[in-house]
């Protein structure tokens, strides 16, 4: 598993996105589930970060760097930068859903629980990126990308919920990551994660893969 946290700038703050070190040369994804997704899905919010200021300055460009636009277009400044926000988000979404089957296939309701949660979020984002790709006016542009902000951040809670401390999990070959339920001051699914014998001790929680080499 992963051993640190990097610290990310995204929405209005620092927050912080659980990152995997380097895989071995020939990983084995289905064998590290969920830690693979989870570094996929970090490198996915990463790009999204990216994408989310270059969106910002599209819709609130500095002094008098604004973009002309040829009256009675469709396509405005943020169009694009939209648009590639809300790819990357359904993206997000794809590899949150897989999981959700996984562990729905595992009869581990509370991975599908977890999972079903960073989709909705990631969804949530998608769908006001698609919102914004298709507004024309400059105020309402504004409006929504302020809604585009909280639900960025949203989808960045969730994810910290869910991962927050798996790295500092060191669990022997006899025994397999568990996330237990976890209560949180927000309204995010979170993860409490502890070594355990079997996935039977996991108790309502859910499991990773069995062995102390996996997501390093």
């Amino acid at each position: 598993m992963s051993s640190k946290i990097p610290i990310v700038l995204m929405c209005v703050g620092l927050f912080s996105l659980a990152h995997a070190e380097p895989r071995p040369k020939t990983p084995v994804p289905a064998a590290n589930e969920p830690f693979h997704t989870f570094a996929l899905i970090d490198s996915k919010l990463a790009t999204l970060n990216k994408q989310q200021n270059a969106l910002r300055h599209s819709i609130q460009p500095e002094g008098s760097k604004a973009t002309s636009t040829t009256p009675g277009s469709r396509v405005r400044p943020w169009t694009a930068a939209a648009r590639a926000v809300q790819q990357t988000a359904r993206s997000i979404n794809a590899l949150a859903r897989k999981q959700q089957v996984r562990y729905r296939n595992l009869k581990q309701a509370f991975g599908v629980r977890a999972f079903e949660a960073l989709a909705r979020e990631a969804d949530g984002v998608a769908d006001i990126a698609g919102v914004l790709g298709s507004t024309l006016d400059n105020s309402e542009a504004a409006m929504q990308q302020a809604v585009f902000e909280q639900r960025a951040l949203a989808l960045v809670l969730q994810y910290q919920a869910i991962t927050g401390g798996y790295g500092a999990v060191h669990c022997s070959s006899r025994e397999q990551p568990c996330c237990e339920p976890k209560e949180n001051g927000n309204s995010a699914v979170g993860c409490k994660w502890v070594c355990v014998a079997s996935a039977g001790r996991c108790g309502n929680g859910f499991t990773g893969p069995r062995t102390s080499s996996a997501g390093k």
